[in-house]
């Protein structure tokens, strides 16, 4: 099966052939399609996200011919918005009654992508289907009242790693005579190769590692928030983060090593949507990497109003005369560099970069 990540189109062309099925999977659902009986009379077309795993089975008699290639969606700001209304209020209800509860032991929510994504191109811009729709609605949702967005959201790629044990390979190491079993019939050794390239099963499992291998915030900015640990209570309505027939991203299969016997590593990659109240930004951004923090603000000092970025900058050295441990010389320089820059908006900036000298 293939696994690749732009939008795949699969046109058959017009030829007599038998078997030849196109197979395609995702999220569980499988579609076949199967064109051999029409293709004399007219030709068939298959579009879907490449992401999903798909397979092109044996034809049996006959040639097809079929033209492959990418869709490629080169303006995505223009993309309609599909989203309803009535959806973002639910999410704006939800947020405030989030912001409400002083119970609620919540720092963040994640929600599971429907669809895969890697390192490469994991970013805002390059959102599937119903992804975008619902990382759009989150982005959207905002406080009627005051005419301010609500949520902060950031896209995450989740490394979920487990270590176990398996069953050896069919042929066994012998530790007696340093030579691999070759008492496999040739039936085994047929069976081998068709299942040669399917994954090993784990039967015992060892050891898990669930960590966040990367975030990209809104701009398609890389930041390093890696001080944000991975909770499985936030992933939102209980969701799996994998699911137990889900084929692994990576595989490494150690075999037997004279005294302990084969181990079987599995790393799966799943992609969030992060989100937080945009009143607790300045301290999550902190709490995640003061560096990318203050780099955010940078960014985005330019277009605030003066008083928030006031409010901001203050807040950011406060988590600086709490945590000196976190703080770096970099973010120090990089703050007083925007502060410096800022000067010229009114003598308030003055007074702040005054303020924040003093500060430490």
């Amino acid at each position: 099966p293939q696994l690749t990540n732009p939008t795949a189109c699969d046109t058959f062309v017009q030829t007599k052939y038998e078997g030849g099925a196109l197979v395609v999977r995702h999220q569980g659902v499988k579609k076949r399609f199967d064109f051999a009986a029409e293709m004399a009379k007219k030709f068939g077309l298959v579009a879907f996200f490449a992401d999903c795993q798909h397979e092109l089975l044996p034809v049996t008699a006959g040639w097809r011919l079929c033209l492959i290639y990418n869709l490629v969606r080169t303006n995505a700001d223009g993309a309609p918005s599909t989203h309803e209304s009535s959806a973002r209020a639910a999410i704006a209800n939800a947020a405030k009654s989030w912001m409400r509860d002083d119970s609620c032991s919540c720092e963040k929510v994640m929600v599971r992508l429907e669809h895969k994504y890697t390192e490469a191109n994991l970013s805002f811009n390059q959102l599937k289907g119903r992804d975008r729709e619902m990382v759009q609605a989150l982005h959207l949702a905002r406080d009627e009242d005051h005419d301010t967005p609500l949520l902060d959201v950031h896209l995450a790629l989740i490394a979920h790693t487990v270590t176990g044990s398996c069953e050896p390979d069919e042929y066994e190491y012998d530790h007696y005579d340093r030579r691999y079993d070759s008492d496999a019939d040739s039936e085994n050794d047929d069976e081998e190769e068709e299942t040669s390239d399917k994954h090993h099963a784990m039967d015992d499992v060892h050891e898990t590692e669930t960590r966040f291998s990367q975030w990209v915030a809104v701009g398609d900015l890389g930041v390093d928030f890696s001080g944000l640990g991975y909770d499985e209570e936030e992933m939102l309505d209980d969701c799996e983060l994998v699911d137990g027939g889900e084929d692994p991203d990576e595989e490494d299969y150690e075999g037997n090593m004279g005294n302990y016997g084969p181990t079987l590593t599995y790393v799966y990659r799943v992609a969030v949507a992060v989100v937080w109240p945009r009143s607790r930004r300045t301290q999550m951004r902190c709490a995640g990497g003061l560096d990318s923090a203050v780099a955010l603000f940078a960014r985005e000092a330019a277009a605030s109003p003066l008083m928030s970025t006031f409010n901001t900058c203050r807040q950011i050295v406060h988590y600086c005369n709490k945590n000196p441990s976190k703080t770096t010389a970099r973010a120090v320089s990089a703050l007083m560099n925007v502060l410096s820059a800022m000067r010229k908006r009114g003598p308030k900036w003055s007074g702040l970069k005054e303020y924040c000298e003093a500060a430490g």
